[in-house]
Formats: C-alpha cells, sequence, structure tokens
C-alpha cells in the first residue's frame, strides 16, 4: 500500500492549480473537500462541512471518490460517486448509509443502509474515522477544495504526478548532485561572511528555486535543503565548542533558532517529496554528512598551503 503521507506532499503543490468547472459547482462555503486517502482505483475525499456528531459517540458524514482511468491515466473526469457513512467513535466500527454513482452527469442513488463493520487498520475506513472523530488528517499540508470539479481536477493531477514518480528512480534524481560544489559554496560564505554569508546564502538559493515538479528543480531545492542543514551542524558546533568554553549555554543565531530551521524545511521538503517519494530526512541527512566531509576536505587542503 502506498504510504499515503507522500500524498499529502505532492497534493502542496498543485492544491492552488485545481479550479472550478461549472457543472457541479458547489455554493461558497457549503462543502470542504478534503483528501483522506489515495489507492489504485483512485482518490477518496471527506466533506469536513457535513460531519454530524450525535450524543452517542457516531458521526456521519459524506465522502467523494474519483475513479482512476487506468487506460489513459489520471481519473476519468465523468465518473464519480458521493456516499454518506456513520462511524462509532467509540468502537471504531463503520456503516454505509447511501451513495450515488455518477456518470457523465447521471446519478444512480442506493439507500440500502449496512450494519456496523470494524475498520481494518490503515484502511480507507480508518482514515476516515480519524478525520470524522479526531480531526487528524494524513495531509496536514493540503488545502481542502469546495467543489466537486476542483476535486477531480487536483485528482487527476496527483494520479499523474504518482504515474510519473513511479517512472523515476532515487538514482535519477540526485546521485549526480555535486557534493564538492555544494561544500565548495559553503565554504565561501563562511569565510568571507561567517554565519551571516550562510544564511545569506541559504536564503538566496531558496529563493532561486520554483514549484516547479521537474528534476532540475528538485535537485536545486536539494542543494538548499543541503546547505542549510550544513549551516545548522556548523551553528550547532559553535555553541557547543563555546558552551564548553564558557561554561554557559550559547543560544542559536536567528537563523537557525528551531522555528526558523524547521520552517524552512517544512517549505522545502514536500516540494523534493513530490519529484522523489522516497525521499526521507535520513537521505537528505546523508548528502549533508556527504558535504561537510566534503567541506573538510577543502578547509583542510586550503590550511595546508
Amino acid at each position: 500500500m502506498v504510504r499515503l503521507t507522500v500524498i499529502a506532499l505532492v497534493v502542496v503543490a498543485l492544491c492552488s492549480q485545481a479550479s472550478a468547472a461549472t457543472s457541479r459547482k458547489s455554493s461558497p462555503g457549503l462543502h470542504l473537500w478534503q483528501l483522506i486517502a489515495q489507492n489504485g482505483d483512485g482518490i477518496t475525499y471527506i466533506d469536513q462541512q457535513s460531519k454530524v456528531r450525535s450524543a452517542d459517540g457516531t458521526v456521519t458524514f459524506w465522502t467523494l471518490q474519483t475513479v482512476a482511468d487506468k487506460i489513459n491515466g489520471g481519473v476519468n473526469r465523468s465518473k464519480y460517486s458521493v456516499t454518506n457513512f456513520t462511524v462509532d467513535c467509540n468502537r471504531r466500527t463503520i456503516r454505509g448509509n447511501s451513495s450515488t454513482a455518477y456518470m457523465n452527469g447521471e446519478g444512480t442513488s442506493s439507500a440500502n443502509r449496512g450494519s456496523f463493520q470494524l475498520i481494518n487498520p490503515e484502511s480507507v475506513g480508518e482514515f476516515m474515522l480519524l478525520a470524522a472523530c479526531k480531526g487528524q488528517l494524513q495531509y496536514q499540508f493540503m488545502t481542502p477544495v469546495t467543489s466537486i470539479d476542483s476535486a477531480i481536477t487536483q485528482s487527476d493531477q496527483i494520479l499523474r504526478l504518482i504515474a510519473e514518480q513511479q517512472r523515476m528512480s532515487t538514482a535519477e534524481l540526485l546521485d549526480d548532485i555535486d557534493l564538492r560544489s555544494i561544500a565548495g559554496s559553503f565554504n565561501e560564505a563562511m569565510s568571507t561572511g561567517g554565519m551571516i554569508g550562510v544564511s545569506e546564502l541559504v536564503t538566496e538559493c531558496y529563493a532561486e528555486t520554483t514549484k516547479e515538479a521537474t528534476l532540475s528543480n528538485a535537485k536545486a531545492i536539494a542543494r538548499c535543503i543541503t546547505l542549510d542543514l550544513m549551516g545548522l551542524d556548523m551553528d550547532t558546533s559553535f555553541r557547543r565548542e563555546m558552551g564548553r568554553q564558557t561554561g554557559k549555554e550559547i543560544p542559536a543565531v536567528s537563523f537557525y533558532e528551531e522555528a526558523a530551521w524547521t520552517g524552512r524545511l517544512k517549505n522545502a521538503v514536500p516540494q523534493l517529496i513530490v519529484i522523489d517519494p522516497t525521499m526521507t530526512t535520513g537521505k537528505l541527512r546523508s548528502y549533508t554528512d556527504s558535504a561537510n566531509k566534503q567541506l573538510v576536505a577543502i578547509m583542510d587542503a586550503k590550511n595546508a598551503k
């Protein structure tokens, strides 16, 4: 099963692109479709505006299921369904109440209320339960859409991008990044401007990247993240050494206060994972460690002259 966290980050680059067409358009504020699950059959959304909580611990809500086009890719734009569910938050069970399947604008409804069924771990039902009962979303970075057309457009973009991701390997993505060049840029910034020079280098680097889901842009983002983490390592090292010398804790420079550097990564990493869904913080750390070794080699060579 594809880990759904990947899709959460993919959506960051797409949520601003989804546009609503005139047909099936919802009234503003009436619906709020939030992506909660994806598999080979399509993408599932929950309507956050439709949730009704009862005193007995149950929550009733509507979902939207877009349908993957397994021949042409993306989604089948003329086919989707909306279903009403009830989940029992205490017993962790789910029941389907009614459903309408649409094909070319024509809907076929069924209102056969089933019995409550246990919810399997890491299933679409579990993600419905978490969203309905606890407000927990797998996609905290994602902005919901307000119409079915917008959701269909978004689903189409996501599924096509996932297909493209599957054709790409990690080796194709980042293995040819010139870590020595990154280390050289860092060394020059550090030598001429200290940590201020590093912060300016990192800031300029991020500013030159784009939102494009391209290999070259992913490499550019990876370069910025590596430079950023190298700066974090340097700042941490300085503070530890000064702390040992002074016997007191030394605060981080403002650029590398935790809220600052984690904020930058939260913006940058999702864009990178759009291209490489296998990317992890561990891989980014390994690039940084390798670049730091290159930096040490550059500094040693410089000192040896």
